[in-house]
This record gives C-alpha cells, structure tokens and sequence, in this order.
C-alpha cells in the first residue's frame, strides 16, 4: 500500500518560471488536475511577485520524454531547440481570449500574418467553449509570411485545457510541429517548434503568458540562439498586441 501511494505521488511544481515552463508543457495531457493546478498556481505566484518584463526571459529547455510522444507524422527532439517567454496583460476576460484563439478565423484576427489557415478540431469545441468539457484537440495547417518574402507552411497539433486556479478557470495551450514544415527559402529550415501558453484570469483581463521552444537552422548551421531568442520575444509580443486590437474593436 505504501509502494502504490509513493508510486502515485505527483511531480512537484518548481516554483520558478525557468522551470516552471517545461513541467506545464510536459503536464498539459495528464488525466489527473494536480499537476496542473499546482503548476499554474506557483505560475500566478511567480508572476504576481516578478514578472518576465518587456525584454522576456530565457527559459529552461525541453526534457528529451516530455516530446517524445506527442502525435503527429514527426519524430519528436528537444535537443537543440532554446525557449524564451513573455508576459503580457490584456484587459479583457479569459474567455474573450479563448474565443479569440480557438473559435474565431486565425486568418482574419492576425490578418497579415498568414497566406492560409484552415483548423480541423478533434473533440467538440462547443462543450469545451461552454466550459463543459475541459479539454480540445486541433489539427492546424498554415502558411505564414514574414517580412513580405519569406512563406513557412506548417502543420501544428494544439491542445487548450481549462484549469481551475483559485475558483477561476485559467486557459492553457501547448502546441508542436506535427509535420514537415516547408520554408519558402532553401537556406532556412525550422526543425521544431513547441508552443506553450497560459492565460490566468485578473478580474475582467487577463495575464498571459506565452512560451516557445525553437530549433531553427541556418545553411548548415543552427540558428545562434540570440538571435532566436529575440526574434521569440518580439514575435510573442506582437501577437498579444495584436489579440488586445481584435478585442477593442
């Protein structure tokens, strides 16, 4: 009895951001809540207390087992792919934003951004939008134009889950490259791609915090990680701007 009480103990939450980023990511499909409660509540906490600021903040990378399994045509690494993330307040609900993110045309609300978006959901995203269901898969394929010139198309495995923090429910997302990605320039290549995100409520706005994990490849060389890390943090700052515009108008 006691072997069977330790073996199911749960993986204690870290308490700082650096960490804190990969448990969520690696917790985000558990079937039981604890890990994911306590895991977004020292989340809140390290937030409330310091918060990333404008220039983001390096995270911890990836564990090898936390991508070994995740669905999708791809052979998943972690090796080799650097995380930064941010943290942004937007002063609407939690809800406003899942409904921005999940329901609302990914063409029209980052309008610019991509060439094509089409989403295919696997599960029933009215029960999950109604709160009813606490979990939402999608298949998501893309074309993404950057400076004009450059297309990426991708296909993306994204998973949203509601979590309770505090009474409230918190929205949290991780999504990964399930596919080959095609890069218009053959110079460039991006081997992964892991995306995590979580909006903690504030009343009637939001924190959200976005995290990403990437492994890009220049020529024969990988990216150099400034350069990576900034081109992170300036992309995951534009996209809550841009979230914040949808919303206002």
């Amino acid at each position: 009895m006691i072997l069977a009480l330790l073996a199911c103990r749960p993986d204690p939450a870290p308490e700082d951001l650096e960490q804190l980023c990969g448990y969520l990511f690696a917790h985000l499909d558990d079937e039981r809540d604890r890990e994911m409660e306590d895991g977004l509540s020292n989340l809140d906490a390290w937030l409330i207390e310091k918060g990333i600021g404008q220039d983001g903040l390096e995270v911890d990378r990836l564990a090898e087992d936390s991508v070994v399994d995740l669905a999708g045509d791809k052979t998943h690494t972690a090796g080799g792919a650097v995380g930064a993330a941010v943290d942004d307040r937007i002063t609407h609900p939690v809800l406003a934003i899942a409904e921005v993110l999940i329901v609302a045309d990914q063409y029209e609300v980052f309008d610019g951004t991509y060439e094509e978006y089409s989403r295919t959901f696997l599960g029933d995203v009215d029960c999950f939008m109604s709160q009813d269901c606490d979990r939402l898969d999608a298949e998501n394929d893309f074309i993404a134009r950057y400076g004009g010139v450059i297309t990426v198309e991708s296909e993306m495995h994204s998973q949203s889950r509601w979590v309770d923090l505090d009474g409230e429910l918190a929205l949290i997302q991780r999504g990964w490259l399930s596919g080959e990605t095609i890069v218009s320039i053959d110079w460039a290549t991006v081997e992964e791609q892991y995306i995590l995100t979580a909006a903690l409520p504030r009343g009637d706005e939001t924190l959200r915090m976005q995290t990403i994990w990437i492994k890009a490849v220049l020529g024969e060389d990988a990216a150099p990680e400034s350069a990576a890390l900034n081109v992170m943090v300036n992309s995951m700052s534009a996209q809550s701007q841009t979230i914040q515009d949808y919303l206002d108008e």
